[in-house]
């Protein structure tokens, strides 16, 4: 799928699973362009993102995939950030309404040389839990994990291997 507007994927029925089947780059692929607004959205309720590959395909993409609402589960994806010429801003952006989300065993990645400001936004979620992931990439401003605006409550951090490949190496996530 080539997403070239926002909420292009919108997952708003509760409990649904998008399962990916195959390894590696024979995965599904959600592809991001044409519109720097374009985004994969999870908005119900108990969805599960798992074994997707998501590639950002333009420059300035605002937020890859936006979860706005509780108990949503993204495991097993891989996410291109960047490729030398074009760079996403945020790959996944919440609201403080994604309470428990979980995000597990993705990998994040970019190249792009002017880098991205975060791998993973939360916003004031409660319960998250950010799990085993392998985040490398630029991110000057704010590091790959940033918790911004909305307080949020009970977040654990564990397992997550982070390459912050900056030159004052600002890396502000909890590992």
């Amino acid at each position: 799928e080539t997403l070239a507007a926002a909420a292009a994927v919108a997952l708003d029925v509760a409990g649904v699973k998008i399962l990916g089947i195959g390894e590696g780059r024979r995965r599904p692929r959600i592809t991001f362009g044409t519109d720097v607004a374009a985004s994969f959205d999870i908005s119900a309720a108990r969805c599960v993102v798992e074994n997707l590959v998501f590639i950002n395909g333009i420059d300035a993409q605002t937020a890859m995939v936006n979860v706005t609402a509780a108990d949503c589960v993204i495991k097993d994806c891989e996410f291109q950030l960047g490729d030398g010429t074009t760079e996403a801003i945020l790959c996944i952006l919440t609201t403080d309404a994604a309470d428990r989300m979980i995000v597990s065993n993705n990998h994040f990645w970019s190249n792009a040389a002017a880098g991205n400001t975060a791998a993973i936004r939360i916003v004031g979620t409660d319960n998250t839990k950010i799990l085993d992931n392998i985040i490398t990439g630029l991110y000057a401003t704010t590091g790959a994990i940033e918790n911004v605006t909305t307080a949020g409550t009970d977040h654990i951090y564990a397992g997550n291997k982070i390459l912050n490949r900056t030159a004052d190496a600002n890396n502000k996530a909890l590992v």
